[in-house]
């Protein structure tokens, strides 16, 4: 089958072709024993002390409700907020054995935000815009 050859008007220039990624063998090791998870020993903490890395199991936050979020640039609500700031951040809300410790979970998402559009967030509030005053 032949192509046509495309034809840019003056001044426009053409798309290019997405690049093809690659990795390395290295890469792709360790990307399968990440898969499978992965040991390390930490001599210096003790004889037997043990790093062990395993994948999530729960794809999901248990937290679903609303949650907004208040910075610099206002006030945003997030409909599924814990799962976003979960991916962005490493740190699940809706998990329960947390509770006591609200203020420094509050901090540390708002920290592991830097390097976001949301960098400027120094607070988080439970449910949407209309539930306001119920700090995490």
């Amino acid at each position: 089958m032949h192509s046509t050859p495309m034809i840019s008007p003056a001044g426009i220039p053409l798309p290019r072709p997405l690049a093809v990624a690659s990795i390395s063998r290295d890469q792709a090791e360790l990307a399968r024993q990440l898969g499978r998870g992965r040991q390390a020993p930490l001599p210096a903490l003790a004889d037997d002390a043990l790093l062990t890395l395993h994948m999530a199991s729960d794809p999901s936050p248990s937290w679903l409700e609303p949650l907004s979020i208040q910075g610099g640039f206002g006030r945003i609500e997030l409909v599924r907020g814990a799962r976003l700031l979960r991916a962005l951040t490493g740190i699940d809300l809706g998990d329960d054995s947390l509770a006591p410790h609200w203020d420094w979970l509050q901090s540390a998402v708002c920290a592991r935000l830097a390097g976001t559009p949301l960098a400027d967030a120094d607070g988080l509030t439970r449910g949407g815009l209309a539930v306001a005053g119920q700090e995490l």
